[in-house]
């Protein structure tokens, strides 16, 4: 399986897959596309933010920082 622009002769880490059994998959292929939900602008996103209470991003001396 491998996704649309990537390296196809390169493992893709981000499939949340593990073969056991590589006999259970010779010969199979496939494409994944993304749902067409998760083609969406920036414009989207900044109109469905509209519907949420604005809050400050706060950084605290408790969290991990870039080194």
């Amino acid at each position: 399986m491998f996704l649309e622009g990537t390296d196809t002769h390169e493992e893709c880490p981000f499939f949340m897959i593990r073969v056991f059994d590589e006999s259970k998959v010779k010969n199979k292929t496939g494409t994944f596309h993304n749902p067409e939900v998760f083609n969406v602008t920036q414009e989207d996103v900044d109109e469905f933010d509209k519907d949420f209470e604005h809050k400050e991003k706060l950084i605290l001396d408790s969290q991990l920082k870039e080194l």
